[in-house]
């Protein structure tokens, strides 16, 4: 019996000595997963923020584009409408360009360069801090376009 109460002493110090070193190493993981969780969670705020500004260059082209459908001699007008729509964008790295590619449709194009905020972003962009997001709406005009 004396040699049983020896050997689960033996065990409950053993025991102590594993676990007394093991406090610090769920500090230690969390460290370490920490900066990769934050370049998750950062890429995913940037993400959400180009479908954005893709959404919104998408409905300011369409917008410029029915604009163009009812006045195709106003290329400013379809300009103004398109400028109208974009909110939340900086207007400096902003192109709008309304051309007829033929006498009966209108197109506008929009090109919105985009800087990501991420870190280590740039090295899956080709170097590059931005994107450049391109929308495109084409419509018929029912007389002739003359932007």
């Amino acid at each position: 019996m004396k040699r049983e109460k020896k050997r689960t002493l033996w065990h409950r110090s053993i025991r102590k000595m594993i676990s007394h070193g093991v406090k610090g190493d769920t500090l230690v993981e969390f460290a370490l997963l920490l900066p990769i969780l934050m370049l998750i969670l950062m890429g995913i705020f940037d993400l959400g923020r180009a479908f954005h500004a893709y959404i919104v260059i998408a409905n300011a082209a369409r917008e410029g584009a029915r604009y163009g459908v009812v006045h195709p001699d106003d290329h400013d007008g379809v300009v103004a409408a398109a400028e109208a729509l974009i909110a939340g964008l900086d207007p400096e790295e902003l192109t709008i360009s309304a051309t007829c590619p033929s006498n009966e449709t209108v197109r506008v194009e929009i090109t919105y360069d985009f800087y990501v905020v991420t870190p280590l972003m740039a090295q899956f962009l080709s170097g590059q801090d931005y994107v450049t997001l391109t929308s495109v709406a084409t419509m018929a005009v029912e007389g002739t376009c003359n932007l």
